[in-house]
C-alpha cells in the first residue's frame, strides 16, 4: 500500500505543479488578451472613421467625374454649334444650327399651349350645354326603360306576340321596336 500512497503522492505533486503552470498561463494568457482587446477598440474606431472618409472622397470623386463629363459633353455642342454657325458643318438635315432646333421646338410647345388653352376655353364655353344633353339623355333614357315596363307588363296580361320577338337585329346591338 506504501507504494500505491507514495506513487499517488507524487502523481498529487504533478498535478499540483501542473495547475499551477496552466493558471499562470491562463493569467497570462487573459493578461494578453485583455490588452490586446483594448488596442483594438480604438484601432476599430479609427477604422470606422477612415472608412467613412474614404466613402466620402470616393462619393466626391465620382461627382467630379460626373461634372468633368457634362463639362465635355457640353465643350463639344459648343464646338458644333460654333462649327454650324460657321457653315461648316449641319446639326441635323432640317436644322442647320442647335439653336435652330431649340428654337423650332419651343415654338411647338408655344402653339401646342395655345391649342390646349382654346380647348380648355371652348369645353369651358360648352360646359352648360353638355350638362343639358347629358340630362336630356339621362332623361330619355328613363322615358324608355318606362315605356319598356309599360309594353312588357301589357304584352304579360295580353297573349300577343313575346317581346322578344318585337326587337330588331342590328348585327351586335339590339334595337327594341316599341308599338304604341
Amino acid at each position: 500500500l506504501k507504494p500505491l500512497i507514495d506513487e499517488l503522492k507524487m502523481e498529487r505533486k504533478e498535478l499540483q505543479d501542473f495547475s499551477f503552470h496552466y493558471e499562470e498561463k491562463k493569467n497570462k494568457y487573459n493578461k494578453i488578451e485583455q490588452m490586446l482587446a483594448n488596442e483594438r477598440d480604438p484601432l476599430e474606431k479609427q477604422c470606422g472613421s477612415l472608412q467613412r472618409k474614404f466613402l466620402q472622397e470616393e462619393r466626391a470623386y465620382h461627382q467630379l467625374i460626373a461634372e468633368n463629363d457634362m463639362i465635355t459633353s457640353d465643350l463639344e455642342k459648343l464646338r458644333l454649334e460654333e462649327s454650324c454657325r460657321a457653315g461648316k458643318d449641319r446639326y441635323l438635315p432640317d436644322f442647320r444650327t442647335l439653336q435652330e432646333l431649340y428654337q423650332n421646338k419651343l415654338m411647338r410647345q408655344e402653339n401646342l399651349a395655345k391649342q390646349l388653352r382654346k380647348q380648355q376655353r371652348d369645353i369651358k364655353e360648352n360646359e352648360e350645354f353638355c350638362i343639358e344633353q347629358k340630362s336630356m339623355f339621362a332623361n330619355l333614357q328613363n322615358l324608355l326603360c318606362a315605356k319598356t315596363k309599360s309594353t312588357q307588363s301589357r304584352h304579360e296580361n295580353s297573349n300577343d306576340t313575346p317581346i322578344e320577338e318585337m326587337g330588331v337585329d342590328f348585327g351586335a346591338s339590339q334595337m327594341l321596336r316599341l308599338h304604341s
